[in-house]
């Protein structure tokens, strides 16, 4: 698990962290709980301080407040939105409001782009699987070993060959073949 982070500190410089987290301690991270709830969980400056060295790093680049909203689409829990403030009760219940309409929106991007990449990679395994099955007609049904001279053989066979299809009589020129008129 990859966490990270970018934001401008107290004395206006841009910095970011990135942090790399097990298993064990994600689950005592604060966006933990709101992923857990499914629902906007927000953090003062002594609730951080209980999570400890987790966010630390955070906390050392000023960040006082912290604002978790889970990102849910149709009752799939993807991640969290985690949004920090360097002012203490810095998220008022409107901004909250506009929190969770980000994540509403962060949350069907993410969905969106799993759809997308899934749906690739069936197309190209339905690809390869097609191009297999072709293969073992070709290997098992070789047109050339069928005897006959009837006309759908012959192009039968000629198409196996060349792989292209034959040019359509008119139907004037199928009349005269078969003899109608």
């Amino acid at each position: 698990m990859l966490h990270a982070a970018a934001f401008r500190s107290a004395n206006g410089t841009r910095t970011g962290t990135t942090i790399r987290g097990d298993g064990c301690r994600s689950r005592i991270r604060p966006a933990a709980g709101a992923f857990a709830a499914r629902r906007t969980l927000v953090f003062g400056d002594h609730e951080l301080a209980e999570f400890g060295d987790v966010v630390d790093p955070l906390r050392q680049e000023g960040i006082r407040t912290l604002c978790c909203a889970p990102l849910v689409v149709r009752d799939l829990a993807l991640g969290t939105l985690e949004v920090g403030s360097l002012q203490t009760d810095a998220f008022t219940p409107a901004a909250v409001v506009v929190i969770d309409e980000v994540a509403r929106q962060v949350a069907m991007a993410v969905a969106n782009a799993v759809a997308f990449r899934e749906i690739g990679q069936l197309k190209d395994k339905l690809a390869g699987e097609r191009l297999y099955l072709e293969s073992e007609i070709r290997a098992e049904h070789p047109f050339e070993e069928v005897v006959g001279r009837s006309r759908p053989l012959q192009l039968r066979s000629s198409r196996s060959r060349s792989w292209r299809r034959p040019a359509r009589r008119s139907s004037s020129s199928a009349r005269r073949a078969t003899g109608r008129s």
